[in-house]
């Protein structure tokens, strides 16, 4: 259980960070972008 509920937490994190920050959350200086994508990688493979 704990290994689906964490992947969909990051992502749903990740993703208000991203959308808090506006265009700027998906800047190379903050590094969302690449988390998300990791995030979104953890995510597809649970289901």
């Amino acid at each position: 259980m704990i290994k689906i509920a964490v992947p969909n937490m990051t992502c749903k994190v990740v993703d208000y960070i991203i959308q808090a920050l506006g265009g700027g959350g998906t800047a190379n200086g903050f590094g969302l972008a690449a988390a998300y994508a990791n995030a979104q990688a953890h995510h597809n493979d649970t289901d």
